[in-house]
């Protein structure tokens, strides 16, 4: 299930959510999840082409937390939605952030 931060959550602050993701992104580049927040963001913000891209890049990532698959699936579905196209922004609650 591909997550949303709390931050980006509901349409709010998405320019802000933006650049902390990006700035998480930075600071720990090979963060799968990050990288698979990055792109949730994206998705709100209406970006769907960014995400994809995100997500490609995040899927030449090594795969140390078996997310891959996860990624593929999400990757196929929004191609299939195409640019303008709905889509579904999952939400789970992340710990310890």
């Amino acid at each position: 299930m591909t997550r949303l931060p709390l931050y980006g959550d509901r349409d709010r602050n998405l320019k802000q959510a933006v650049q902390l993701i990006t700035r998480a992104i930075r600071l720990e580049p090979d963060s799968v999840q990050y990288r698979e927040d990055a792109a949730n963001i994206l998705v709100a913000a209406k970006q769907v082409p960014a995400a994809v891209e995100m997500l490609t890049a995040a899927r030449r990532l090594p795969d140390r937390t078996g997310e891959m698959k996860t990624l593929d699936r999400r990757i196929a579905e929004l191609r299939g939605s195409g640019a303008g196209g709905e889509f579904e922004v999952r939400k789970t609650v992340r710990h310890g952030v």
